[in-house]
């Protein structure tokens, strides 16, 4: 038997917080177990946005789906947004929110359509550090009419839900313990730079020494370095141009078999030197073909 994974809403919320009900309206009606719906919200020193909640929790109770779904509201204490430091705020409750729920074994839908613009770009921020595989981001569309209304619920139809695609790098759970603990969104996603960048290392340096044959290698070392045209790295490997192009070919081909074959991805000269080039800058391996140190003196 299928364990149906526990479910969390989190929406960012402004002055119309119909954003969080027609939401959850429409994922309980694709059968997504919700059993909170939190409303994270910017400083109620804004009497729009006051109203807004008040009315909210007023007519909560009332709801079809009030009974199965706990209301929670959250308050970032942000009037504008306007410094590095309002933004750290955001950041800091979206993230916790998210790692909070995430580590109760939670699966995480996270709404960005209310609230001011920042507030959404760092969800999105949130989502592409935190997420699991599991994760959800959504983004509602509402026709006008439906806007003005301020109806908490509408026709399935009368709104889109879209799906917003989140690229995540990487599901290491334990990795991502150590971003959520870090305040400053600056300095997570520097730390997701360092790693993201030796992984890559890791990656292509792994293809060039195993994948590759050692004629292979000395041909996109000699593309990569000097930006040769196939006439020229034939002269220097004192081979001939076919062989250079016969070379070459295998690596696009063997490229496109190690990434598993994406469609529409075309590899080409510029593709090699793209991929090698920060590898080459760091790592230099011995000339392919040399003679091991020990044996340069036997045959000396």
């Amino acid at each position: 038997m299928v364990e149906v994974k526990r479910a969390v809403l989190i929406s960012t919320l402004g002055t119309e917080s119909q954003v969080l009900t027609l939401c959850l309206q429409e994922l309980l009606a694709q059968g997504e177990p919700i059993e909170e719906a939190v409303g994270l919200h910017s400083s109620t020193q804004e009497p729009a946005v006051q109203a807004s909640l008040d009315r909210l929790q007023k007519t909560w109770p009332s709801l079809p789906f009030a009974k199965n779904a706990r209301l929670k509201l959250v308050e970032i204490p942000v009037l504008d947004v306007d410094s590095k430091k309002s933004l750290v705020s955001i950041y800091r409750a979206l993230k916790d929110l998210v790692a909070g729920y995430r580590s109760r074994g939670f699966k995480v839908h996270l709404n960005i359509s209310g609230g001011r613009k920042p507030m959404g770009i760092c969800a999105l921020l949130v989502a592409q550090l935190l997420f699991g595989p599991e994760d959800r981001l959504w983004y509602l569309i509402s026709p006008p009419e439906l806007v003005e209304s301020r109806a908490f619920l509408a026709k399935r139809g009368a709104y889109k839900l879209l799906e917003i695609p989140v690229p995540l790098w990487t599901e290491a759970a334990t990795f991502l313990q150590v971003l959520a603990k870090y305040e400053d969104p600056w300095a997570a996603v520097e730390l997701q730079r360092q790693v993201r960048h030796k992984e890559e290392l890791e990656h292509w340096r792994n293809f060039f020494l195993y994948v590759l044959t050692p004629a292979e290698q000395r041909v996109v070392k000699e593309l990569v370095l000097h930006g040769l045209p196939n006439k020229k790295i034939a002269q220097r490997l004192k081979v001939s141009s076919r062989t250079v192009e016969h070379q070459l070919s295998s690596v696009y081909k063997k490229l496109r078999q190690y990434l598993g074959h994406p469609p529409g991805f075309v590899v080409n000269r510029s593709v090699l030197v793209t991929i090698f080039a920060p590898l080459f800058r760091g790592f230099r391996p011995k000339e392919v073909g040399d003679l091991p140190e020990e044996k340069r003196s036997t045959a000396a």
